[in-house]
């Protein structure tokens, strides 16, 4: 009868704006999680450049240590040979071999750092591959 069907739209209508509601949730969720992956994907590509630059100066400090690694030991090398002894250079390489520690361990810092990141970053990413597929089925949903 027209009751009947009239209820039977009226019940469509209630579940159709219960739908809309929904998608219009997930949809700004999506937008929100998207923002959150960018700003996480910007902190990667930060975290990877400071890598990179502390990858650089480890290289050089490393560089600037066998050199002077080097002159240490030709200085030893005239010592021994005119019999003078000085402390100036051992206390240079172990400044040296101070300085490359530090850095090293920054180095290890920031690829833990970077390590944990991309981590969230891929969690982050299939989060919201689920939550996209979940939003067109509602969306295909009659």
């Amino acid at each position: 009868t027209c009751k009947e069907l009239s209820a039977k739209v009226d019940e469509h209508r209630a579940e159709e704006h219960a739908d809309d509601h929904s998608l219009r949730q997930s949809a700004r969720r999506i937008t929100e999680q998207r923002g959150m992956v960018a700003q996480l994907a910007a902190r990667s590509e930060s975290f990877q450049a400071s890598l990179d630059e502390t990858v650089r100066k480890f290289d050089q400090v490393s560089s600037s240590y066998a050199q002077v690694q080097g002159d240490l030991m030709r200085a030893q090398v005239v010592r021994a040979k005119t019999g003078e002894t000085s402390l100036e250079g051992f206390d240079q390489a172990e400044a040296m071999a101070a300085e490359v520690k530090a850095e090293a361990e920054r180095v290890a810092g920031l690829r833990e750092q970077l390590a944990t990141i991309q981590e969230s970053l891929m969690g982050e990413k299939n989060f919201t591959a689920r939550l996209e597929a979940f939003v067109k089925r509602i969306a295909a949903a009659p």
